[in-house]
């Protein structure tokens, strides 16, 4: 019956934070503890959080309204014959005893088909999210091809999770400059303790927390006490957890420029002339008396793995052109400039680099980013020919046999009014063997390429002149 990690835990370390929670149907687990879990959040402004400090008690108590609708009657003033009408909306929420008014970011919704969270849509439009797949509730950003707003079942279907990525609810509370309230309840019961748990089990309340840290918690523990249903005994832990997350400052001169995850002076590829950081030709916001590392002219090349490329081909929303040039719908694309040399480097210019490429992903190309290769090793390479040339002179020859098979039905005579070959480049197959060819690839990246051909070749064909393409195909290839 532990609640340490509850009360412990870091609010908004790792990758991800969890924004809403809810246990369908308490079960016992195999040692004979039941637990339960709900989780509500609502935006206040920055510092509400000391006037609603005094009211923040049952979680269950405080956010029985969170996300509901609906009008009351204000009892009348000294002098009034009646009352005021007031109207709540789902998107306004009055904390209960205060004036502090706050916003619903997840709410739980009880229906006839069970617990359902609604999430506040201004999140997803604030940050132009797409759902992956209509009703699933995984919402993704197309820009970076990440998922950022999840809704999840845990526990064999017995919990329901709404989480964030961490850096996306910072920025947006930053962006609204609102502070997250959070409500966090969880009550464990420990049915037939031994002798030795119930003596050990401190029957009282705790109260924890203050205004100055942004958090309290009631913790009751109760016990032993008799099942309603007749179920024997059990002992009993409650948790009633309130905290806030503070917005980070906003810079008022320019409140839309984004902060780089690392130090642009310092973050460097490595050029020929030696490390050089890129940012000077991003837009970014420069600090005087600061110096970027070393100086080259925009059009320097700088190398990478052509391993940089997996992270896109195939990916929602962008796509990879033949000459290694990558873009990610209208959003932003490495589109100037973009070169293979053979099968294992890509080239580009680093201004073009520093202008097309968005901050966020410059970490995933500094991974595969190398040293200029030396004359030797670049005309070696020139050696190999780009796979996806290999492909495009593979559906060249396609064509060239359909030209073919077409003049030999011309000869016998026999209509001919469709292509024999009948596949195409915009095909599962026909993309998928231009993607890069890691380093080191084993035999099944072997397979999986030649059963890409053999589909390619032979699975698209039609049958004409009453002979048999896979036949032919087999003998030609």
């Amino acid at each position: 019956m532990d609640l340490s990690a509850d009360l412990l835990g870091e609010p908004s370390s790792g990758s991800w934070f969890r924004l809403g929670a809810w246990t369908v149907s308490a079960r016992r687990t195999g040692r004979g503890v039941e637990e339960a879990i709900e989780r509500q959040t609502i935006l206040i402004a920055p510092d509400a959080f000391d006037e609603v400090f005094d009211h923040l008690d049952s979680v269950g108590n405080v956010l029985a309204d969170l996300g509901k609708t609906g009008g009351w009657v204000t009892p009348a003033e000294k002098g009034e014959q009646h009352g005021a009408y007031q109207y709540s909306a789902s998107h306004q929420f009055l904390i209960p005893f205060t004036q502090t008014a706050g916003e619903p970011v997840v709410s739980a919704r009880h229906a006839t088909t069970g617990h359902q969270f609604v999430v506040n849509q201004d999140i997803w439009l604030f940050f132009d999210l797409e759902e992956r797949t209509p009703g699933v509730g995984i919402w993704g950003d197309p820009r970076r091809g990440v998922d950022v707003l999840v809704q999840r079942t845990l526990n064999d279907g017995n919990l329901k999770v709404v989480d964030i990525r961490v850096d996306y609810l910072r920025k947006y509370l930053q962006a609204r400059q609102m502070a997250l309230l959070v409500g966090h309840y969880r009550h464990l019961l420990l049915y037939e303790p031994s002798e030795a748990a119930v003596q050990a089990f401190v029957d009282e309340d705790v109260t924890l927390g203050s205004r100055d840290q942004g958090a309290k918690a009631f913790i009751q523990s109760w016990g032993p006490r008799e099942d309603i249903m007749g179920e024997g005994c059990y002992l009993q832990r409650r948790l009633h957890l309130w905290f806030r997350i503070l917005p980070a400052a906003i810079d008022i001169r320019d409140p839309w420029r984004e902060e780089p995850p690392f130090d642009p002076y310092t973050f460097v590829f490595p050029p020929a002339a030696g490390p050089v950081a890129p940012a000077r030709w991003a837009d970014v916001a420069e600090t005087p008396d600061r110096e970027y590392v070393g100086e080259c002219d925009f059009m320097t090349t700088i190398w990478f793995r052509q391993d940089v490329l997996s992270k896109y081909e195939g990916a929602a929303g962008f796509s990879v052109a033949d000459n290694g040039s990558v873009s990610c719908r209208h959003y932003w694309g490495l589109v100037r400039s973009t070169w293979r040399l053979g099968n294992e480097l890509l080239a580009t210019g680093i201004g073009d680099f520093a202008e097309g490429v968005p901050l966020e992903e410059w970490a995933h190309w500094q991974q595969h980013a190398v040293p200029p290769p030396t004359p030797e090793t670049a005309a070696a390479l020139r050696q190999d020919k780009p796979v996806p040339e290999v492909v495009n002179a593979l559906i060249g020859a396609l064509d060239e046999l359909n030209r073919a098979f077409a003049a030999l039905c011309q000869v016998l005579g026999a209509p001919s009014s469709e292509p024999l070959w009948r596949g195409s480049l915009d095909s599962l197959a026909g993309r998928q063997m231009k993607w890069v060819c890691p380093d080191g690839a084993d035999d099944e990246e072997f397979l999986k390429r030649a059963t890409l051909a053999s589909t390619l070749v032979i699975d698209s064909p039609q049958r004409r002149c009453g002979v048999s393409f896979r036949r032919w195909a087999k003998v030609w290839t």
